[in-house]
């Protein structure tokens, strides 16, 4: 009989072998140590042999298809035996899973093309042959004697998680998580997935509640589980929060879950959340606060941080006298209004002050005699005096306008991919004498928290924004809110001083609750509602061809709508107005991205969400400037190199994925940008989205002109509704509140 002591540990290679148990011959009384005879399939083969097995072998069911996960080794007296870490009940693998870990694998000259002609020809048995039988892989067209020996030693490197990996793409997981969630745990990712499926939204990035629920689903769990509606209550605070909201009441909450959970009776499902409370209120990452708003736990320090450092922020003169009007007026060879003059020396003797206006209300003016009074009259250094936007294009706009070098605020507080964290902080904040910020409207919760946070005691503050502009793409209403709270000096501004430009006047038209007429430089073409929106397509299309024709070049049109489906949304669009704008040659290389969305080169490209590594955020937009890697022996090893404001970031197909066309792109990622032409379609089928706010965003980013192709009322109707994106936060009483 085999000996139960235990060697010490010793570094092995993890295998992953399928097979079947026949026979327990011994089990330690004390613990599941078991030495057993199991029945295994040579690694790469077809063949099986009889072999000992120790380890847990717990309660595994004989003769059932199993996966033993271990390493051989060769006992002193016994002989070879495999050693178990872990075993479970074998899943299928599927032929899809197969060609997304093949495809995605990073190994030379095989993309998914390939991959899928691989497991037609092989099935299951692919990777066997990949690792033991080249030579039967350049039966296969296009396989040279040369890859098949490249294959087989990268996957034979790689042998071990490839089960693992497989299994878990079965749920359309990305593969680089699968990959995240096999190196995180070993050979036990199987039994951890199967433990608690919706534990891995918390535990592995990337993995969201959606697949998490595939998962538990297709494993057996029951649909109303306690893990289930811990992972629906959390999903629903985090779906606000993609929709601004930084709270949710109960209420709101047990409606999002019964939208979500769509197959369930609903007054079951507000039963059976009913008597959870006790048990959700004690969740560590969602906190319910004493008026019972439910928020996740880093949103309510967020918003408490935020409201603290403002409050602490020192009170008082900045330090700078009063303005010498006759001195800046000569020396900018300006003529301050009443209201500019009083937004200037608010900003000049504020600790922290806010300045909010339209387009030609004199915000530019008021920075260019700010950035004069500040180092020509008080003679602060040029160092010492930061201009900065949230977003790429914004700062270099407002480098553009002053002559000053103006940073992103990731830049400005140093992002690092590696930390996932801003270097600068409280424990080392930014060393200037003033702050002043642009485009704040675009501020959202986490990036003004971050902010504050890095900034010194004697640091002097202005933020520049239009209040009357669509919110932040992230969570909060941070400027609305510090705005709210009569906590900040706020200056508006109202007064259009350029009346010349039609597009100003119509928004402020647009302001004063006036439906702005056509003008020079404000083209409208009304439709009935109910149009065919296929018809209008082609009106929309013709007329950016005829602007072409008359002069303007391509890159002087934007194309804005609000929505992303439909024969006006974004995703119809782009292909067109790519064919139109940028037409392939007969031999320019197309790039493909995991997903199935292509480019070429010349494309205008938008990143839709935050690649830290790459230092390229939610919204910044590029141009395509090179393809390098493609060729007949090489599908996967292609990068797509993109151009963005300040940088160049070459993309492999992976990080793709987040790349979208932006010939036409939806007036909320627009926020931060100006284009001498703009295009923009408004009709009811972007019903939930029409408010005033959705309107004057879009028809302020035009700064030459603009063609608004729109539905009978639709511009009634947003006039109507107000502004939209009244969002539930708790900032304005935070920032009221007494100091702790």
């Amino acid at each position: 009989m085999p000996t139960t002591e235990r060697r010490p540990p010793i570094q092995h290679s993890i295998e992953i072998l399928a097979g079947r148990l026949h026979q327990i011959r011994y089990r330690h009384p004390d613990t599941e140590w078991c030495v057993g005879v199991a029945e295994l399939q040579t690694a790469g083969s077809d063949a099986t042999e009889i072999v000992t097995v120790v380890g847990a072998l717990g309660d595994l069911s004989f003769h059932q298809p199993l996966l033993f996960y271990g390493y051989w080794d060769t006992h002193p007296r016994y002989g070879r035996q495999f050693h178990v870490q872990a075993a479970q009940a074998a899943d299928p693998v599927t032929a899809s899973g197969l060609v997304r870990y093949l495809s995605t694998a990073h190994c030379p000259h095989l993309g998914e093309k390939t991959a899928a002609k691989l497991v037609a020809a092989f099935g299951p048995d692919t990777l066997s042959m990949l690792r033991e039988h080249p030579e039967r892989l350049t039966a296969l067209k296009g396989v040279s004697e040369h890859k098949a020996r490249l294959w087989q030693q990268f996957f034979r490197d790689h042998q071990g998680a490839d089960d693992v990996i497989i299994w878990l793409l079965q749920w359309d997981i990305d593969p680089s998580v699968a990959r995240r969630l096999t190196a995180q745990y070993g050979p036990r990712a199987m039994a951890r997935v199967r433990a608690n499926p919706y534990a891995l939204t918390q535990d592995t990035w990337g993995v969201g509640f959606h697949t998490a629920d595939r998962m538990a689903l297709s494993l057996g769990w029951a649909p109303l589980s306690p893990e289930r509606l811990e992972a629906v209550w959390r999903f629903g605070l985090e779906t606000a929060l993609t929709q601004g909201d930084c709270f949710q009441t109960s209420d709101q909450l047990q409606d999002r879950a019964v939208d979500l959970l769509h197959d369930q009776d609903p007054e079951t499902v507000r039963t059976a959340l009913g008597a959870l409370q006790s048990r959700l209120a004690a969740l560590p990452d969602v906190v319910q606060d004493a008026e019972g708003r439910w928020l996740l736990a880093w949103v309510d320090r967020m918003e408490r941080r935020l409201a603290r450092d403002i409050r602490r922020h020192p009170d008082g003169p900045g330090g700078v006298s009063g303005v010498d009007w006759a001195w800046l007026e000569s020396q900018t060879h300006m003529t301050y209004a009443s209201a500019q003059r009083a937004a200037l020396a608010g900003a000049v003797q504020s600790a922290f002050s806010i300045i909010t206006g339209g387009p030609g209300t004199g915000k530019t003016t008021i920075l260019h005699g700010l950035l004069t009074w500040l180092t020509q009259h008080e003679g602060v250094p040029s160092d010492q005096i930061v201009l900065a936007a949230p977003t790429a294009r914004a700062a270099q706009r407002m480098t553009a306008v002053t002559g000053h070098p103006a940073l992103t605020l990731h830049r400005l507080l140093g992002w690092s991919p590696t930390d996932m964290a801003f270097l600068k902080n409280a424990e080392d904040p930014l060393d200037v004498a003033w702050l002043i910020v642009d485009e704040v409207s675009m501020m959202d919760l986490p990036l003004a928290s971050a902010l504050w946070q890095a900034l010194a005691a004697h640091t002097r503050v202005v933020w520049i924004g239009d209040a009357h502009q669509l919110p932040s793409v992230g969570p909060g209403s941070v400027l609305k809110d510090l705005i709210d709270s009569q906590l900040v000096p706020v200056y508006a501004l109202t007064h259009n001083f350029r009346s010349n430009s039609g597009i100003t006047v119509a928004a402020h038209d647009l302001l004063a609750h006036r439906v702005p007429p056509a003008n020079a430089d404000v083209m409208i073409a009304r439709y009935e509602k109910g149009a065919d929106k296929t018809g209008v397509q082609r009106d929309l299309l013709a007329r950016i061809q005829a602007l072409h024709q008359a002069g303007r070049p391509w890159h002087d049109i934007q194309v804005l709508t609000p929505i992303r489906r439909g024969p006006l949304g974004t995703d119809a669009l782009n292909p067109l107005l790519r064919d139109m704008m940028n037409p392939a040659g007969p031999h320019d290389p197309i790039w493909t991205a995991q997903g199935g969305l292509s480019f070429r080169v010349g494309d205008r490209v938008m990143q839709i969400k935050n690649a830290y590594a790459h230092n390229v955020f939610n919204g910044d937009m590029g141009q395509v400037v090179a393809i390098r890697g493609d060729g007949p022996d090489d599908d996967n090893g292609a990068r797509l190199w993109v151009q963005f404001a300040d940088h160049v970031v070459a993309f492999s197909p992976t990080e793709g994925r987040d790349l979208r066309l932006a010939y036409a792109t939806t007036v909320h990622k627009s926020q931060g940008s100006e284009y001498p032409v703009v295009v923009c379609s408004l009709f009811y089928d972007a019903y939930v989205m029409l408010y005033r706010n959705l309107v004057y965003t879009a028809m302020t980013r035009a700064r030459e002109e603009l063609w608004l192709f729109t539905e009978a009322s639709v511009l009634w109707l947003a006039l109507k509704r107000g502004d939209g994106g009244n969002r539930q936060t708790r900032l304005p009483e935070a920032l009221r509140a007494p100091p702790c």
